[in-house]
């Protein structure tokens, strides 16, 4: 229709205009943290893996893993979404394997917070048992119990670049916007500790 737009955090092969977070480096940055805190059974609850951020984020998950040296578990993925709900329930499909993770790389915090309930209810100490990390890094995060350990985006940066680009869509100095962000860093919290 000719109206100009920027898409925010997705990328779309028909769209051109686009600011979006650099998920395979914020989910490979997530796992790495807890494989460094000598977790090596890492679960992830993946977000939806036909869409952009959830293909991004679950392949950098495999990359960080396969850094490490270990071979990715298909029943250690577990499709989520983005929501309380998803993680809960992706939890306890985790906990009710036969040999279930020590640390799990929540794609957002929402399944994360959902995760952490599915833990409390089967009395599964946090992080004294399962260590949990989330991408992304929001106020509610630190009001989790535990805290949660987060991924933090540089959100504001992202909203600054979008409409920038849009402005210059708008008033006719730029053809195209497309930037990729790096994930700014890993927040550690209480939901995480070394694996004893």
């Amino acid at each position: 229709s000719g109206v100009p737009y920027v898409l925010i955090n997705r990328k779309l092969a028909r769209a051109a205009h686009h600011v979006v977070f650099d998920n395979f480096a914020a989910a490979e940055s997530a796992t790495e943290h807890v494989l460094a805190l000598g977790h090596q059974r890492v679960a992830h609850l993946a977000g939806h893996t036909a869409g952009y951020n959830g293909k991004r984020r679950l392949a950098g998950y495999r990359s960080a893993l396969e850094a490490a040296g270990l071979q990715p578990d298909a029943a250690l993925v577990v499709e989520a979404g983005y929501t309380f709900e998803g993680g809960l329930l992706g939890m306890r499909q985790l906990l009710a394997l036969p040999e279930p993770p020590t640390a799990v790389v929540a794609a957002t915090v929402l399944s994360a917070a959902g995760a952490l309930k599915a833990l409390h209810d089967a009395r599964v100490r946090v992080p004294g048992q399962v260590s949990v990390i989330a991408i992304h890094d929001v106020p509610m995060a630190e009001m989790l119990h535990p805290a949660l350990t987060t991924v933090r985006l540089p959100l504001r940066q992202m909203g600054q670049l979008a409409a920038e680009g849009l402005i210059d869509l708008i008033e006719g100095r730029r053809q195209a916007v497309e930037h990729t962000l790096s994930p700014e860093q890993v927040v550690p919290r209480a939901s995480t500790a070394r694996r004893r």
